[in-house]
This record gives structure tokens, sequence and C-alpha cells, in this order.
């Protein structure tokens, strides 16, 4: 997990990852990000779980073009500049959640920026530490706002915003969101939607997809 390997996700893996997840088939609706509700205040008492976790057992390591280790994400529409921690999958077989609500995680078992394919990134929306968190703002992103991912070398890769979605927690498409892509791709994942009470969870996970610039 920590030679930076480009990883792809084998089809069996992802298959039991989506059973966990799906109840039943579901097909992906873009929604307008003015439709998507601003989170209760009553979150804040909690830093949520980003996305239930599949089951995900990395491919053997790939060299890549470049080794620098990914080092920032920068949004400059809602003021994003993060730093960016290497995370991966835990005992359980769920995906990691950054320690601090203004670092951002980049899954060391998805694509490295440098490889192309899909880096998959994810940050909190909230926290308990000091209210909203490091993308509160991420639902005010809209197709074609720039985003940049900077390696610790200086290299710096610019993406395009291709489309953002929001999905039930309980039935999200995992394949779909950490799979392999064609085009160079980046993925962002955050919490959306309600916050319940009881189980601490949001019930709904906001998905921003990007393509590399040439």
């Amino acid at each position: 997990m920590r030679d930076f390997a480009v990883l792809v996700l084998s089809v069996t893996t992802l298959v039991l990852g989506a059973l966990i997840l799906l109840d039943q088939p579901h097909v992906p609706t873009t929604i307008p990000l003015a439709e998507i509700e601003e989170p209760g205040l009553d979150a804040l008492d909690v830093a949520p779980t980003i996305v239930p976790g599949p089951t995900v057992t990395p491919e053997p390591a790939v060299a890549r073009p470049n080794d620098s280790p990914v080092s920032r994400l920068r949004i400059a529409k809602i003021g994003v500049d993060a730093n960016i921690v290497e995370l991966g999958i835990d005992d359980q077989g769920y995906m990691e959640t950054p320690s601090e609500p203004l670092d951002v995680a980049w899954y060391g078992f998805s694509s490295h920026p440098s490889f192309g394919g899909n880096a998959v990134f994810a940050g909190h929306v909230d926290s308990a530490k000091i209210g909203p968190a490091i993308f509160w703002r991420l639902r005010q992103v809209t197709n074609g706002d720039e985003i940049e991912v900077a390696l610790s070398d200086g290299t710096t890769y610019s993406y395009r915003v291709i489309n953002a979605t929001s999905f039930s927690s309980n039935d999200a498409p995992v394949q779909d969101i950490i799979g392999a892509t064609e085009k160079d791709s980046i993925t962002i994942i955050t919490c959306d939607g309600a916050f319940n009470t009881r189980t601490r969870e949001y019930d709904r996970r906001l998905i921003v997809r990007a393509e590399r610039v040439s």
C-alpha cells in the first residue's frame, strides 16, 4: 500500500463490494447541486464516516511514471487548498477516513495521478472539532470547474469537473465510484444529505468526478 502503487481493482472484488452496498440494481441519477440540501447543524457533533466500506483487495504493485507522493488538492472556486494523506482499507474492509477535518485522503488502492485512470479522494464535510470541514462547500462545485492535484516534487495535474452525483449511502454503486476509468480522472467523495442522530451518519454521499485537462 505504501509503495505508491497503481492498483486496478478486480471485477470480482468490486462486485463483492457492490453486493455489500446494493439491495437492488441502481441507475445513478445526476442531481443539480442547487437541489442538494445543506447539512443540518446537528451534524457538527461528530465527524461522519465518508462511505460504507466495500471489501477491497488491491492488485500487485505496478510502476508509475512519477513516484512522488500525492501532496495537495486545490479547488479554487470553493477555497480548498488541502494537505493530502495516503489511506487505504482497514481490517474490517472499510475505506479509512482522514483523522483531521481539513485533510483529504488519497486512497493508495486507486490510481496515482501520474499514471492515469481513477484517482480516488475523500474528505469530511463537517467535524466536531471545527464545524464545517474541508468539503463543506463541495456541493457548490459545478461542471467545468477546475481541480488541481499536486505532487511533492511540484508537478501539478489539472482536471475539469464533468459531473456531481448524490447517492443514497445504502445503494452507492461502488464499482462506478472507485473502479477503473478509461480516461485520466479523479473522484472525490464526501458526506451529503440528512444526518441521522441515531446512527450518527449522513444518509447520502456526494461524488464529484473530474477528467484531466490535456
